[in-house]
C-alpha cells in the first residue's frame, strides 16, 4: 500500500531542518511496525524478502531499519514460504505472524500484523518487506512528526509525493480491523483517507521512500545504492538545501566547490590509483561534500551546523567533511582525502570562479585583518589550505596541471 498523495484532511505540518529538531513538548511514542512480508513475489520470479541486499536480505534490511528508529515490536507478515520468512524475521529481531490468506491481496496481511501488535504500541509504521532502503533517520523524523501534532497518521514526503513509512496511531486500529465492507474494499487507504483523519507530511531527504522492489530492474537499481547510501542523490541534496533553507547564491558556490572537489579527487586517483585499488578517493562523496558543505550557511559555526544536520539525517560519512571544511591542518605523511579536498575546493572556488588559495585569504585579511588577533588566526589557517594544497600538487606531481586548470577542467 502506498500512502495517497494529497489525501483528505492532510496538512503540511511545519517541519524541522533535522529529526533532532522536532518539538519534544510531549514524550515520544512508544512505537510498533508492521512489514507485510507476504506477497507473492509474481514480478520478481523470486522470493524478495529473502533476496541480498548489502550484507543482509531485503526483508532484514526492512526490519533493521525500524529497530533502529525505535520501533520495540516490530511484526513480519509471511503468507508465501512462511518457514524461511519467518526464519529471517527472527534473525533481525521481529515477530513473525503467518496470514493464511494471503493470496487475496495485502489488506488481510495488514489487519493480520496490526491485531499482533502489543497493547502498549501507542503508534506503528507500515513499512513493505520491499521498501529496504529508508534511511532510520527518516522514521525517527515521521514519528517525532506524529509526537509534536494531534494528527492521526504522519507520512514521509519526497519530491512532493507520498511514501513509505506511513506513522499511524494506536487509535486507528479499530478502524483497520473493523468489519465494515467498504474499508475492506479500500484497504488501509481507505481507513487513512476517512473524513476527519488527519495527516501531517514530513518532508524527508530521502528518495528511498518512493522506491520498492517489484520487478528484477527495481532490484538491480536497489543493490546498486545499498552500496552508495552514504552519498546523497541529486534529490536529496536538494531536499537538504530546501529543508536547512541554503539561499540560491550558497547552493551556486556549492555546486562549483562539489565540481572542482570530485576534479580534485578523480586527478589524484589517476595518480594514486593501484590495481588493487583504483580509485583510493571517492570522486562522489568529494562532491557531494562540496555540494553540502555551506548547508547551514547563515547559522553560527555553520560548518558544525551543517554536519550535525547531514548527521541527523543519517548522511554520516559525510558530516565529518561539512564539519571540517572552515579549518584543518593536514598531519605530516597522512594522504589527503575526501575531507581535505572538501575544504581545500572551498578555498579555491570564490563564488563560482577558480581562485587561488592565497587570495582568499588575503581579502580575508583586508577586510578584517586590522585587529592583530583576527589576522594571526586568518594567516594561520591560510598557512594549514596553502600546506594541504602543496601536498595534493607535490602528489599529482611533476608536469602534473595547476590546481586551478585541474578545477576548470571538472567544469561543465
Amino acid at each position: 500500500m502506498k500512502p495517497a498523495q494529497g489525501a483528505p484532511g492532510g496538512q503540511s505540518a511545519p517541519h524541522p531542518a533535522a529529526p533532532a529538531d522536532a518539538a519534544e513538548a510531549r514524550p515520544p511514542l512508544r512505537l510498533g511496525a508492521v512489514v507485510p512480508a507476504a506477497g507473492l513475489s509474481a514480478r520478481m520470479g523470486r522470493l524478495k524478502p529473502a533476496l541480498p541486499l548489502g550484507d543482509a536480505t531485503v526483508l532484514e534490511c526492512a526490519v533493521a531499519c525500524l529497530r533502529e528508529a525505535g520501533a520495540a515490536d516490530v511484526v513480519v507478515v509471511t503468507g508465501r514460504e512462511a518457514d524461511a520468512v519467518a526464519a529471517l524475521a527472527r534473525r533481525a529481531g521481529a515477530r513473525p505472524v503467518h496470514n493464511p490468506r494471503y493470496a487475496e491481496g495485502m489488506f488481510g496481511s495488514m489487519t493480520t500484523g496490526v491485531a499482533a501488535l502489543g497493547p502498549e504500541v501507542e503508534a506503528f509504521f507500515v513499512l513493505p518487506a520491499d521498501t529496504p532502503l529508508v534511511r532510520p533517520a527518516t522514521c525517527r523524523a515521521v514519528a517525532a512528526a506524529l509526537a509534536a501534532s494531534d494528527a492521526d497518521w504522519a507520512v514521509p514526503c519526497f519530491a512532493g509525493q507520498r511514501g513509505h513509512p506511513p506513522a499511524i496511531r494506536a487509535r486507528l486500529i479499530p478502524a483497520i480491523l473493523g468489519p465494515d465492507d467498504a474499508q475492506a474494499r479500500g484497504g488501509l487507504r481507505a481507513v487513512l483517507e476517512a473524513p476527519g483523519v488527519a495527516v501531517t507530511e514530513v518532508p524527508v531527504p530521502d528518495a528511498a521512500v518512493l522506491m520498492d522492489l517489484d520487478e528484477p530492474g527495481d532490484y538491480e537499481r536497489a543493490t546498486a545504492l545499498a552500496a552508495r547510501r552514504h552519498v546523497p542523490l541529486p534529490g536529496e541534496v536538494d531536499m537538504l538545501w530546501t529543508l536547512a533553507g541554503t539561499p540560491e547564491a550558497t547552493r551556486a558556490h556549492c555546486r562549483a566547490v562539489g565540481r572542482a572537489a570530485a576534479a580534485l579527487a578523480r586527478a589524484l586517483n589517476a595518480r594514486l590509483g593501484t590495481p588493487e585499488r583504483p580509485e583510493p578517493l571517492d570522486p562522489a562523496l568529494a562532491e557531494a561534500g562540496g555540494l553540502l558543505h555551506d548547508l547551514a550557511k547563515g547559522h553560527k559555526r555553520h560548518e558544525a551546523e551543517g554536519g550535525r544536520l547531514l548527521a541527523a539525517w543519517g548522511f554520516t560519512a559525510l558530516a565529518p567533511l561539512v564539519a571540517a571544511h572552515r579549518d584543518l591542518e593536514l598531519a605530516p605523511g597522512v594522504l589527503p582525502g575526501e575531507r581535505e579536498l572538501v575544504f581545500l575546493a572551498d578555498k579555491l572556488v570564490r563564488g563560482e570562479e577558480p581562485v587561488p588559495v592565497a587570495r582568499r585569504y588575503d581579502e580575508k585579511i583586508a577586510q578584517w585583518g586590522h585587529e592583530p588577533e583576527v589576522h594571526r588566526a586568518i594567516e594561520g589557517r591560510k598557512a594549514r589550505a596553502l600546506a594541504v594544497a602543496a601536498r595534493v600538487r607535490e602528489l599529482l606531481g611533476p608536469g602534473a596541471p595547476d590546481l586551478l586548470d585541474v578545477i576548470r577542467e571538472g567544469r561543465p
